[in-house]
């Protein structure tokens, strides 16, 4: 049993003159070498790690389609967004609204996910409100940024 304890105790004193006493730094580039004194030296990073400033902080591009409702009475926008809670059903057509806004000209923004969802609300409303709401789609210019560079 003596001769065990003796091998275990010889195998783990050479492992600890092996292994370095401090733990070593990690490390962004893509290769670390450690030396017989247990320090850390670094690689210069590969050529195919580099990435482009403008990649790293750009995010990915995320598209609204959009759809103005101007009545064609009087009214304010509050009482647009209560006539088309009340008469229109996005939940049961499956549609995805992102939006309901209020404009400063008296106008209600909706905002959807896809062009056909969008075109099936403005039939929908042009159907049951067509007499109280002008509806207009809008044309789609820049796609909005998810996570966008850091402005100033």
């Amino acid at each position: 049993m003596s001769i065990e304890v003796k091998q275990l105790k010889h195998a783990l004193d050479k492992e600890k003159s092996t292994t370095p006493s401090r733990p070593a730094a990690t490390s962004v580039n893509c290769n670390t070498v450690l030396t017989s004194h247990g320090t850390v030296v670094s690689a210069p990073p590969c050529c195919d790690m580099k990435k482009l400033y403008s990649k790293i902080v750009g995010g990915k591009y995320e598209e609204r389609h959009k759809l103005t409702l101007k009545p064609k009475v009087n009214q304010s926008t509050d009482e647009i967004k209560k006539l088309l809670k009340s008469k229109i059903d996005p939940v049961n057509m499956k549609i995805g609204i992102r939006a309901l806004k209020s404009l400063r000209n008296g106008q209600v923004l909706n905002e959807a996910d896809t062009k056909e969802e969008l075109e099936l609300l403005n039939s929908q409303i042009h159907d049951k409100c067509g007499d109280q709401l002008e509806v207009n789609i809008q044309k789609r210019r820049n796609p909005r940024l998810i996570q966008g560079p850091l402005r100033k």
